[in-house]
């Protein structure tokens, strides 16, 4: 061991003889000859990912990583980038070995926040990041028939990790993400009363 992160390899003597003992009959000059390796970690914060290992100066290493890791229900890891590499913003890179390598495959953490309601599209679910802000937008006013309407009043949060909604404005809700959330408009329903007077 040259360093804790690089090493010499015995290959051989002159190049040719593999056996570490060598008698010497008409050998004029005998060589040892070594090989330098290095220690390659891979850090991430996928666990599968971690690994070290050693590689001979001069090796290409194929490095690959999943695109996107699903933790659990509404929470994903999604690649980023490698800390180094041909392609680093590629989740298949490859690099060069000539030195000790510390190489990292970044993630962000995203949460699903869903807009959820039996009576009309939600729009703006979708995988968020932490501390990002999201808006949700659902119709206003829902026809039911001629007589029959539904109205939205406000918004609720239906899911395990409680939302704060922050600003409603109109028919579109504002919120910060702390973690997967589920989100429902609420509507009221309404009828049409026609009046008539004496005739």
């Amino acid at each position: 061991y040259v360093d804790v992160d690089a090493r010499l390899r015995f290959v051989g003597w002159n190049w040719t003889l593999r056996d570490p003992c060598v008698t010497l009959r008409n050998v004029k000059v005998l060589v040892a000859v070594y090989k330098a390796e290095y220690l390659v970690v891979i850090d991430s914060e996928l666990e599968n990912l971690r690994r070290s290992f050693w590689v001979e100066e001069g090796t290409v290493v194929e490095l690959v990583a999943p695109s996107v890791h699903y933790e659990s229900d509404g929470v994903r890891l999604r690649f980023v980038r490698w800390s180094l590499g041909e392609n680093p913003f590629n989740s298949s890179n490859r690099v060069y070995v000539s030195r000790p390598l510390r190489i990292e495959a970044v993630y962000v953490r995203e949460y699903y926040v869903q807009g959820a309601s039996p009576y009309a599209v939600v729009n703006g679910s979708g995988w968020y990041r932490l501390g990002q802000t999201v808006l949700l937008s659902a119709p206003s006013e829902i026809l039911l028939s001629e007589g029959e309407r539904l109205v939205l009043t406000g918004w609720e949060s239906v899911g395990s990790v409680p939302a704060i909604v922050s600003r409603v404005v109109s028919n579109v809700a504002v919120l910060e993400v702390r973690g997967p959330h589920v989100i429902r408009p609420v509507y009221e329903r309404q009828y049409r009363v026609v009046l008539a007077g004496p005739k």
